[in-house]
């Protein structure tokens, strides 16, 4: 599908045009004329598949050189490079809100994954880099994923934000403290997530596929310890009204 090129991001935006088309009631570009629509459709699409990972370092770089070029941001006359940053930035940056928030959204994503992990060993596939239940360790993924990516991101958006990024950058530091005193605590994933007596039984037997290591940039897994006293915050089980999404 879409030739294997961000594959998520194309079927979201393309769904979006098609309930657009389908309902008369939720179509956005019914007030728009028709040039405009064109140019509202391209600069969607442009910014929908920015969100793609695989293009997340690429982004970086053409939005510091365009931030270098012209560091006032008025005077950018295209700034579709600022909607794609802005977009992408809000899509990665769950970790720099509050820690109640920032994990209730980490269980989410890693919840995701690991279902999709669960569902790639039960027809036989291999398990995706950081799907794989049985070697996943919750605080140090949020930790590496922090430090890879967003945080470079919210250091190189400073110039064009620099209040908001002095804000989200205050949040993240507290949740890098929070994740790593959960590491050293010996956690490694809520409850409600801990692989099944059968799926681990599968590992130390040697079935399935090939392990790999969930945490990049750490060293070997801590074993299993007893889940600290979780802060309030909503969870995955209590508040299903809140979307679900991959980072």
């Amino acid at each position: 599908m879409y030739n294997d090129k961000s594959v998520n991001e194309n079927f979201h935006i393309a769904r979006a045009f098609a309930i657009a088309r389908e309902s008369p009631d939720l179509d956005i570009f019914s007030g728009f004329s028709v040039d405009d629509q064109k140019q509202i459709r391209k600069l969607m699409i442009e910014t929908v598949l920015s969100t793609d990972m695989a293009v997340h370092f690429d982004l970086l770089n053409r939005f510091t050189s365009q931030v270098d070029a012209k560091p006032d941001l008025s005077e950018w006359t295209d700034r579709t490079l600022l909607y794609q940053m802005l977009v992408h930035l809000a899509d990665i940056a769950n970790p720099s809100r509050p820690f109640h928030l920032a994990r209730g959204w980490a269980e989410r994503v890693i919840e995701e994954f690991c279902d999709q992990g669960d569902r790639e060993a039960a027809i036989g596939l291999p398990v995706s880099a950081m799907c794989n239940r049985t070697a996943m360790n919750m605080p140090r993924a949020q930790l590496g994923f922090i430090n890879i990516f967003l945080k470079p991101t919210l250091t190189c958006f400073e110039r064009a934000a620099p209040d908001f990024v002095k804000m989200a950058l205050e949040h993240l530091e507290l949740t890098i403290q929070e994740w790593s005193a959960l590491d050293r605590a010996g956690l490694v994933l809520p409850p409600h997530l801990m692989p099944k007596p059968a799926q681990q039984q599968d590992e130390a037997g040697g079935q399935g596929q090939p392990q790999q290591q969930q945490n990049p940039g750490q060293g070997q897994q801590q074993q299993r310890a007893p889940v600290p006293p979780r802060p309030q915050a909503p969870t995955p089980r209590e508040d299903r009204q809140l979307p679900q999404r991959t980072p």
